[in-house]
């Protein structure tokens, strides 16, 4: 990643990203090669930038509100019940944190190593992915200790424009 200010009065990255670095960590600096990302998909959304950077940094209220219709309506379609939106949010051991300079994210802690995984799987269905992860976990441990084993980050936003979903994007949003 690359960041840059024009900015001569800025803060070093370092003090700029503060205590959110911790967090970003396990998404970024887990591995000893880097980290490889695919795209660069572009969108425009007819909205005022602040929605998308606010919905990353913590917002506990985007899946059950948002996804809800899309939801309902594959439920529908499938003749299945109605998923439990808010179950994969209001789980144990799951924060919105406020590291400063206007960063935040959402965080889920386990308790044990076997809670880890167990949230692992939930999060990441694809066999293919939870093999990938099991393979370069002793690499990931070494990097990142206990955080390797404990620790997941939901979404997170730097302020004011950069978003990651460690899951499926990192964002940039641009106004217009």
């Amino acid at each position: 990643l690359i960041f840059a200010t024009w900015d001569p009065e800025a803060p070093s990255l370092e003090d700029y990203l503060g205590d959110i670095r911790w967090y970003l960590d396990p998404m970024f600096n887990k591995r000893d090669r880097g980290l490889d990302l695919l795209g660069p998909q572009k969108w425009i959304v007819p909205s005022n930038w602040k929605l998308p950077a606010d919905n990353f940094a913590g917002d506990t209220y985007h899946i059950p509100v948002s996804h809800r219709a899309a939801q309902t309506v594959i439920a529908r379609a499938n003749r299945q019940p109605m998923p439990d939106t808010l179950k994969y949010y209001n789980t144990p051991g799951g924060y919105s944190v406020s590291p400063g300079n206007g960063h935040g994210l959402m965080v889920n802690f386990a308790d044990s190593d076997d809670g880890f995984w167990q949230m692992f799987n939930s999060r990441n269905p694809e066999q293919i992915l939870r093999d990938h992860y099991l393979r370069i976990h002793p690499e990931v441990q070494r990097r990142l200790g206990f955080r390797a084993n404990r620790m997941t980050t939901i979404v997170a936003t730097v302020f004011p424009n950069f978003s990651v979903h460690p899951a499926t994007s990192v964002r940039i949003y641009h106004p217009r």
